[in-house]
């Protein structure tokens, strides 16, 4: 994370791990790890993420029904 204010990393399958995240901190994400994050309050953060390989880009699923699964 570049700047901004703290945000939350869910992760895991059911969204059962939470990262708390801050500017420069680093985090890596599995692949096929499904993930959302959540901001507290209403701030600008920069994010920058670099995938492992060319072809990642081709292999992201949204999973938009995810969002509501987050506590």
């Amino acid at each position: 994370m570049m700047s901004g204010e703290v945000l939350e990393l869910w992760s895991g399958d059911e969204l059962e791990y939470c990262d708390t995240v801050r500017p420069g901190d680093y985090v890596y994400i599995p692949a096929n790890v499904p993930h959302v994050a959540v901001k507290s309050r209403d701030h600008t953060r920069r994010l920058h993420g670099i995938p492992q390989e060319s072809t990642a880009q081709e292999s992201v699923v949204m999973r938009p029904e995810m969002d509501a699964q987050v506590p």
